[in-house]
């Protein structure tokens, strides 16, 4: 592909030039010391030669590999008679594909002109196939054959997601450009939907492709869609409600008066039902607001339905969830054995997480405290509590540290404060549990100034709203004393102090998670408890347990995300509308609201956002590029063999190396 690397097989003459001068002969001279070892220098002179030629051969290949390994060979014939033609076949699955015309959906009917198109096809050139939406996804293949099952192809049972030309065009384009095939053809089957454009210049397609554009869509279509519902809160407590403030769009041509609009929430075997109705103008958007009854304690569900006949459905549902909890119960766990002393270590703690005296509790805190200080006889039941924290407690007993161990991995949150009781035989039975960060190494002291964070993870939920200087700069909080650890495999290190030792950690166990702060919350080791930043750094670290961070418990999300906010185990499956539980959090995923619009793009448009002329405007189906030719030997070719000439250089250099620390000069 890049011939004019070539040349440089010149080079193979410097190997057999210094073979030649290391070969020139010098004059003999015989002296009586040596006379003797002639015998012996006559038996190993054939092998010596023979390690000198294969040497050289050795060096030669490897001059020569070099070279071919820039120039980047290919097989001309991979298959023979099988790669002269590639067709790609594009089939739109998103949302508006399922409107029906002439009795069948959009996409069904995509599918059998693929079919009608492929079958001549198979055996005699390769075929590439795969639907879109906002991705691209491929179907099944035989596992044998590694050919595309044709005749079993058949379009998506449920249709949700946005349109996205440009993620289809670039998967087609790439094809393109690897495949050796004299004819390439690309054919793309959608409903030209404006929205899919996604207004963003796509690159051209290699000289010689010809792509095709067969248009699916119809005009006239009617839709109403309900853009977006959300609640005013999705966290409540138990006997409040919230308002729902809902957005209807009418994308048809008509006002429709009196439509129905109703929510409707469930949670067990309760359900709260209301409706209201609403005239919708054509082209314009109508926003309202539902209010909800008093919700029990649990977790709703439901959603927000426009009752309307139209020609798409999949917009006329908005799904909700809202949570009525009570306060996140937490167990503050002193490690002082009795109440002596002014300020013990659950004082400034307790005052934080309740807001209130002593005691007391805030109706405005989301969490309710209980203190008790640690005895000897273990802990109390932890049933009934969300969080445990342990304030400098020292030494638990085995028992103890396995009951918090069982807390923690059925979804329990534990917050671990130090102090000069916590010492590394204390540490010891919470690391056999699993529910320590690492191991203790002792306490550094500060001799003259006091110790800052030097560093925080700002990306996190825990620490993010302190990553604005202005919210709260975490570097201005002192601290005279802190406990060292190494930590495990698996801890995350949210801050740490100067020389890179951890000021804050995060790991899970089972369902659960940990947060260790490595310091003492109580005045013994700084005045970082009098700062304005820690009574919103406790919420912060109790609300990252609780999951109430990060928009809380319950987030929504469009379908367009579901790789980004789900996990890759829960991401693998097919992205569609509903509720889905990840890590602690309800994620509502809804369509995205630009699918619902009906309005349609020409070919021509379509052509010259992504550098296509069209051959024949009249019909505006079939379409060949024009694109700039790309510089010769820069595109990557599927039959290349560079990485195995790049492989075999390596073993030769190896065997070369091996060869001449064995070879006499």
């Amino acid at each position: 592909m890049q011939a004019t690397f070539l040349f440089a097989l010149a080079g193979l003459a410097v190997p057999l030039i210094i073979h030649m001068i290391h070969g020139w002969q010098t004059r003999h001279v015989q002296l009586g010391t040596t006379r003797f070892l002639s015998e012996l220098l006559r038996e190993t002179a054939r092998r010596r030669k023979l390690k000198r030629w294969l040497l050289l051969s050795l060096r030669l290949m490897c001059v020569a590999l070099l070279a071919l390994l820039f120039a980047r060979p290919y097989l001309m014939a991979e298959q023979p008679g099988k790669t002269r033609k590639l067709a790609v076949f594009l089939i739109d699955q998103s949302a508006s594909m399922a409107l029906r015309s002439d009795g069948a959906r959009l996409v069904d009917q995509a599918v059998s002109r693929v079919k009608e198109l492929a079958a001549p096809l198979e055996g005699e050139s390769e075929i590439q196939m795969a639907f879109f939406d906002t991705g691209v996804r491929t179907p099944p293949v035989n596992e044998v054959t590694t050919n595309i099952k044709i005749e079993e192809l058949k379009g998506p049972e449920a249709l949700f997601a946005a349109t996205s030309d440009t993620a289809a065009l670039n998967w087609a384009r790439e094809i393109c450009e690897k495949s050796p095939a004299v004819e390439r053809d690309v054919y793309l089957f959608t409903d030209l939907q404006r929205s899919g454009l996604d207004w963003i210049e796509g690159a051209a397609f290699p000289k010689g492709v010809r792509v095709h554009v067969e248009d699916l869509g119809r005009e006239g279509v009617n839709n109403v869609a309900v853009v977006e519902a959300l609640p005013a809160k999705t966290l409540l407590r138990p006997g409040e409600g919230t308002t729902i403030a809902v957005t209807l769009f009418n994308y048809g041509p008509f006002e429709l008066a009196d439509v129905p609009v109703q929510l409707t929430l469930k949670q067990g075997a309760r359900t709260v039902h209301r409706e209201e109705k609403v005239s919708l103008p054509p082209g314009q958007a109508t926003e309202l607001e539902i209010p909800t009854a008093a919700l029990a304690a649990g977790r709703w569900e439901g959603a927000v339905v426009v009752e309307v006949e139209d020609d798409l459905t999949f917009d006329n549902r908005f799904t909700l969830a809202l949570l009525s909890a009570r306060q996140q119960q937490v167990l503050l766990v002193d490690g002082a054995r009795d109440q002596t002393g002014s300020y013990p270590e659950s004082f400034f703690l307790e005052r934080a997480i309740s807001v209130a005296k002593s005691g007391e509790t805030s109706a405005e805190s989301p969490f309710a405290v209980r203190t008790v200080f640690y005895q000897e006889g273990g802990l109390p039941d932890l049933k009934e509590f969300d969080i445990v924290v342990l304030a400098n407690v020292g030494a638990v007993s085995k028992a103890a540290a396995q009951s918090l161990a069982q807390f923690v991995e059925s979804g329990g949150g534990l917050l671990v404060t130090t102090g000069d009781r916590m010492t590394p035989a204390a540490v010891q039975p919470l690391r056999e549990a699993g529910l320590a960060p690492g191991e203790l190494l002792g306490v550094s002291r500060s001799t003259d100034l006091p110790f800052h964070w030097e560093d925080w993870d700002k990306n996190t939920t825990l620490l993010a709203p302190f990553s604005d200087p202005q919210s709260g700069d975490l570097s201005r909080l002192s601290f005279s004393a802190y406990s060292r650890f190494s930590v495990d495999p698996g801890t995350r290190v949210l801050a740490r102090f100067p020389d890179q030792d951890p000021a804050m950690t995060d790991h899970a166990l089972g369902r659960g998670r940990m947060v260790w702060f490595l310091s003492s919350c109580d005045r013994s080791w700084g005045d970082w408890t009098r700062s304005r930043l820690f009574l919103p750094l406790v919420h912060q670290m109790l609300g990252d347990l609780a999951h109430l961070t990060g928009g809380g418990p319950i987030q929504f999300h469009r379908l367009d995300d579901w790789e980004v906010v789900l996990d890759p185990q829960t991401a693998s499956e097919a992205p569609r509308p509903g509720i889905v539980e990840s890590q602690g959090r309800w994620h509502v995923f809804n369509p995205n609201e630009r699918e619902s619009e009906t309005e349609r793009c020409t070919a021509k448009e379509l052509a010259d956002r992504f550098r296509f002329e069209i051959q024949d405007p009249a019909t505006s189906v079939s379409l060949q590029t024009a694109a700039v030719i790309p510089a010769v030997g820069l595109e990557s070719r599927r039959d290349e063999i560079w990485p195995w000439c790049a492989l075999v250089l390596v073993g030769l250099l190896g065997l070369e190396w091996f060869v001449g620390n064995r070879t006499t000069a």
